[in-house]
């Protein structure tokens, strides 16, 4: 290959590489965002099962 087909094509792999990476840390954040503003909703929901879940268990 010449210099300049091997020079733009590791440009390419960084730009894509580059994409990748911000696109995985935008997924990663979505993904945090998402549980933090579900975790009241699973504590109320757990909370409402807690006497059922513990229904039939011998005290200790």
């Amino acid at each position: 290959m010449t210099g300049t087909k091997k020079r733009s094509m590791f440009i390419a792999e960084a730009i894509e590489l580059k994409v990748k990476q911000t696109q995985k840390k935008i997924l990663e954040k979505q993904l945090a965002e998402g549980y933090q503003a579900c975790q009241k909703e699973s504590i109320d929901i757990s909370s409402e099962f807690e006497v059922a879940d513990l229904e039939g268990w011998d005290e200790y």
